[in-house]
């Protein structure tokens, strides 16, 4: 399966999703703006976290826009670092730079 899509629901919230590559990139996590601050960013990560455990990935990346603060936060704080690896980007043409994380996936 060359694509994973983690579905977090909970019927307060709009429901947040995340999906990650087989190559243990997690490449797009989206939490409706309206669940901002309830944790829902946190609780994605962590079930793509689980879920790349659970597929024996060793270690992971994922890209984000270096003046995407708000994300950029979480994924710290749950241990992500940058590898100094960045890339111009433009979407809907607006151009941006984006950095690199990983993470090491497996636990101690």
């Amino acid at each position: 399966m060359p694509w994973r899509s983690l579905p977090l629901s909970d019927k307060a919230l709009p429901a947040p999703l995340a999906c990650f590559r087989a190559n243990s990139s997690l490449y797009f996590a989206f939490v409706d703006p309206a669940s901002w601050g309830l944790g829902a960013g946190r609780a994605l990560l962590g079930a793509a976290m689980q879920a790349l455990r659970d597929a024996r990935f060793r270690d992971a990346t994922l890209w984000t826009a270096a003046g995407n603060h708000r994300p950029r936060r979480i994924y710290e704080t749950a241990g992500w670092r940058t590898d100094g690896t960045d890339r111009r980007r433009a979407f809907g043409g607006v151009e941006f730079v984006e950095v690199r994380y990983r993470i090491v996936a497996t636990s101690s």
